[in-house]
């Protein structure tokens, strides 16, 4: 217990507490993001970016897209995890004629707290394609013509 009042320097104690600076480091952001449309799959949106300058090889990446820019945690949100040698991630089941917002940041190796994470990048915007519109035609038993 600690005195209200006196010398609270000399109380014995079996705990002793020592104050140190613990080393730390942080990444620059992922260079460069950018989002595009798979040419492989309508519904799939691909981002990529390059390391940042000072990558050691010992990082990974955090990568978020979103339906909103403030990339809240709702059902929208994806997020995920890559190592140091990925540089592209593959976002499926992207909804034709909705807006995303993408965002990656360099993280240290998991466990280690020496890396703090880089700062986010600046959210990367991409508008999906619209649906194709229904056509619409006139039929009649005989023959079928366009409005």
């Amino acid at each position: 217990a600690i005195p209200k009042e006196g010398n609270t320097k000399d109380i014995k104690s079996e705990l002793a507490s020592l104050l140190f600076d613990m080393p730390t480091f942080s990444f620059d952001p992922p260079r460069a993001p950018a989002l595009a449309l798979s040419p492989d799959d309508p519904s799939m949106l691909a981002a990529t970016w390059q390391a940042p300058e000072n990558a050691n090889g010992a990082l990974r990446y955090e990568m978020e897209i979103a339906e909103d820019g403030n990339f809240s945690l709702d059902s929208s949100l994806d997020q995920r995890i890559e190592s140091a040698d990925v540089t592209i991630g593959e976002f499926t089941g992207r909804e034709l004629g909705k807006t995303y917002f993408f965002r990656i940041r360099a993280l240290g190796q998991e466990g280690d707290a020496t890396h703090l994470p880089s700062e986010w990048t600046e959210p990367v915007t991409f508008s999906m394609p619209a649906p194709p519109k229904p056509l619409e035609f006139n039929a009649t038993d005989e023959k079928a013509s366009l409005p």
